[in-house]
């Protein structure tokens, strides 16, 4: 697997293909959310919707499965189901809206802004995944004997050349590139988002599925692409501000939030329960 040292490479030229289509269509539109559109179409073109792929599968597996067997069964339709379809929308509908949030793309070493050097530090550092996934967790077998393709058995044997120094390396890699164009402070909030991704889809899959397969890192990767965008795009200044002038106001949403999340809490904890028994019985 010596090729997952260079996946943030092939991730940052991703990143700059489509900036630079960003760009160009910044040039030709105003609205940002065209530019925003336009550049996530060029990267899904440039690779052949293979990562998010992966994240259909995984939404429509884990959405749809109650059992390890149910869901490694669900993974394996190439159909696309409604949580796959809810999943691309609102996958797309978020990487378009924080892209625009972001606005226009200023280029400075170590001081970037805007949506261009967003897209080739997301791109890199999101790459970071895979490997990391691959080297931590065991490689689950999703084809259970039939033919999805050679690649994912390829993969799965690939995990036992795979070492340290080639997932630091990428690591490095993903870390220079993301300094370079923002700076390190911007850089080390992003990779803790991304490692924040990582961290719990390797939690997860490990519970619930045994450890990862193919399609689960291109969730993965996915998922840490839009971590980057929404900690770039989020208004930290103003939500400092507001705590400062009235703490209390400011702390309602995120009171609010929390509210719902414990009430959800039990019952997502009960259908985990009932998915890891059933995994572990499946």
């Amino acid at each position: 697997m010596v090729g997952a040292a260079w996946y943030p490479t092939i991730g940052a030229i991703v990143g700059t293909w489509s900036a630079a289509c960003h760009g160009a269509a910044s040039a030709l539109w105003s609205a940002g959310h065209v530019a925003a559109a336009v550049a996530s179409a060029a990267s899904v073109w440039m690779t052949g919707c293979f990562h998010e792929d992966g994240f259909g599968d995984s939404l429509d597996g884990i959405g749809g499965g109650w059992t390890r067997r149910e869901i490694l069964t669900i993974m394996q339709d190439s159909r696309v189901g409604s949580y796959a379809a809810v999943g691309f929308a609102l996958f797309f509908a978020s990487k378009i809206a924080l892209l625009t949030e972001l606005g226009e793309s200023q280029w400075a070493w170590g001081d970037s802004m805007g949506a261009g050097p967003a897209l080739v530090v997301a791109h890199a550092l999101a790459r970071t995944a895979p490997p990391a996934l691959l080297v931590c967790l065991p490689y689950v077998d999703e084809t259970q004997g039939k033919d999805k393709g050679e690649f994912y058995r390829w993969l799965g044997r690939c995990r036992d050349i795979l070492n340290l120094r080639r997932v630091f390396f990428a690591i490095a890699t993903a870390l220079c590139v993301s300094s370079a164009l923002l700076g390190v402070g911007r850089t080390i909030v992003c990779a803790a988002a991304v490692a924040a991704v990582v961290v719990a889809a390797g939690i997860y899959g490990q519970q619930m599925l045994g450890g990862i397969m193919g399609d689960y890192m291109g969730a993965t990767t996915c998922m840490a692409e839009i971590s980057v965008y929404a900690v770039l795009a989020a208004d930290v200044e103003g939500v400092s501000a507001a705590f400062l002038d009235d703490p209390w106001k400011a702390s309602l949403p995120f009171l609010h939030l929390a509210g719902i999340v414990a009430m959800l809490g039990k019952e997502s904890l009960e259908r985990m329960t009932l998915q890891f028994d059933g995994g572990c019985n499946g």
